[in-house]
């Protein structure tokens, strides 16, 4: 045992081997610090990937926000209004009531109701070529079906351009939709043929 702790001894005292063993634990140092290095450089990577794809995800959800914002301000409901005609006695007015609580008009607006007691897909079908900003009552010229139906029953669909040209449907459920021109052309086609096809409506010159 002596001898083996004074040829370790000797060994030490060797400068070569002594270097050897001080660049090898310089090499070790060296690698464990690349290896952390590495890591700090993956997670610092991983962390910026992180933080652009929040930043792309914000960015694209103020671009849908921004493109919405006008569309997201129109919608439309049913009223039965009411009226006291003192030589009629009381009388009642089926109506829509379509806001547009933005700042800019709406174009090629379309309004129908619907109901699960009706048997056609929809009744009393307007279209307005220009809504201005507000709050507007839009008479229905065809309610012979509405006494199927009760007032929280009835739902109404509106299709419109907005001031940018893009395509909107608010579902029956009110939901809004962004639409291509296609697909929105369709179901505005849906809504005039239930118009033309109402022996009310009929004789209304149909859209073009």
């Amino acid at each position: 045992m002596f001898k083996e702790s004074h040829a370790n001894a000797r060994r030490l005292a060797n400068p070569r081997e002594l270097r050897r063993l001080v660049s090898a634990a310089i090499a070790l140092f060296a690698l464990i610090f690349a290896g952390l290095a590495a890591k700090a450089t993956v997670q610092t990577n991983r962390a910026q990937q992180q933080t652009l794809e929040l930043q792309r995800r914000q960015f694209e959800d103020s671009q849908h926000s921004a493109l919405r914002a006008q569309a997201e301000k129109v919608a439309a409901w049913y009223e039965l209004r009411r009226n006291q005609i003192a030589k009629f006695g009381a009388m009642t007015s089926d109506m829509f009531v379509l806001q547009n609580g933005s700042d800019l008009p709406i174009y090629d607006v379309w309004v129908a109701a619907s109901a699960p007691a009706w048997q056609v897909d929809y009744i009393a079908v307007e279209h307005d070529d220009v809504i201005p900003p507000g709050t507007h009552d839009i008479e229905m010229t065809d309610t012979q079906e509405l006494g199927q139906a009760t007032h929280l029953s009835i739902r109404i669909i509106v299709l419109f351009r907005d001031a940018a040209g893009r395509y909107w449907i608010r579902r029956e459920n009110g939901m809004l939709e962004e639409s291509d021109e296609d697909a929105w052309d369709y179901e505005r086609r849906v809504l005039d043929q239930s118009r033309d096809s109402n022996p009310l409506t009929a004789n209304e010159e149909p859209s073009q």
